[in-house]
């Protein structure tokens, strides 16, 4: 038989017991909760790291894409700038292809107008040969416009320099022996009439010339004529200056020069007031016009040993001279 105190520890043994059951139980329970806390903050880590590795991947796709698509407009800008290169390049060459073209055109163009300025030059050439050759007299003219010959006479402005001579009874000589200027001229006065004068000159031509003066006025001893020039007109010969009309300090070109041994004719219309040139039988485009007052023919030389021959004096009956196309006139 249990005894009252047994039955009372019995008792709080149970009741101890069940608490400490109720200690167990509560601790699994708090166990339990605790595993779940942590399996929930386990699932929570995992799903954060789960997000931050999605938010990972999302940026580096994000990343790939930018890096994709910068490099798609780096392409595309590449594709541009090749493309404005090419059309660039292809503008340069349309642009030198065009230049070429023009370049082409012109000459052709420079190629054309120069063949037709040859040709033009040829019949221009072609038309003043055949002028020359109408103009030409044939000697029956010349013999049937010859009145006579007359006699030749000069104003000799200084004896110790200049020599005159007859050669056959027509023709005359003057010769120079002395370096220096002088100016001939001849007695006969022009008027009444066509004056026709043929003179040859030999050696030296430099300085030469021959032209008409007006019969008002004479040279002096030393001068030349080209220093008289508001006296007289002076055509120069090939070796002076070229063939060049000297009048008034003033030069026109467009004649032939005459060298030595050439045959040189001055004609003087005393009605028409013209004086025409001839060089070898050849009439010259330059002449004199407007001669409205009594004139003379002269020859002017500068070196010892130059010779002027006088070959005829005539007066005609009819000019042998003509037009050109390209003939200039010199007022008087």
């Amino acid at each position: 038989i249990n005894s009252p105190s047994s039955e009372s520890e019995s008792e709080s043994l149970k009741e101890k017991d069940s608490k400490i059951q109720q200690l167990e139980e509560s601790n699994k329970h708090k166990d339990a909760e605790i595993n779940k806390l942590k399996q929930e903050n386990q699932k929570e880590k995992q799903e954060k790291e789960r997000e931050r590795n999605e938010k990972e991947r999302k940026d580096s796709e994000i990343n790939i894409l930018k890096q994709e698509n910068q490099k798609e407009k780096q392409e595309k800008e590449r594709e541009r700038i090749e493309k404005e290169r090419k059309v660039s390049e292809i503008n340069i060459l349309k642009q030198e292809n065009q230049k070429e073209k023009q370049e082409k055109e012109r000459e052709r163009n420079e190629k054309q107008r120069k063949e037709e300025e040859i040709n033009k030059l040829k019949d221009g050439n072609k038309k003043i040969k055949e002028e020359i050759e109408k103009l030409k007299p044939k000697p029956s003219q010349v013999n049937s416009s010859v009145n006579s010959d007359f006699p030749i006479a000069i104003h000799n402005p200084d004896p110790s320099d200049i020599d005159f001579s007859d050669i056959d009874g027509i023709m005359k000589k003057i010769t120079k022996k002395q370096d220096k200027p002088n100016t001939i001229s001849l007695t006969e006065i022009l008027e009444n009439g066509i004056w026709e004068i043929e003179t040859e000159f030999s050696v030296d031509l430099d300085s030469i010339c021959i032209g008409v003066m007006k019969d008002s006025f004479n040279f002096t001893a030393g001068q030349h004529s080209s220093n008289c020039s508001d006296e007289c007109v002076s055509y120069s010969s090939k070796q002076w200056i070229d063939g060049q009309i000297y009048y008034k300090r003033n030069c026109t070109s467009g004649n032939e020069g005459y060298s030595a041994g050439q045959k040189v004719k001055e004609q003087f219309d005393s009605e028409k007031g013209t004086l025409i040139f001839f060089v070898d039988g050849v009439q010259q485009p330059v002449y004199i016009s407007g001669i409205k007052e009594k004139v003379r023919f002269f020859f002017c030389m500068q070196w010892a040993g130059s010779s002027c021959t006088i070959r005829s004096l005539k007066k005609l009956s009819s000019p042998t001279s003509g037009h050109f196309s390209n003939e200039k006139a010199i007022q008087w």
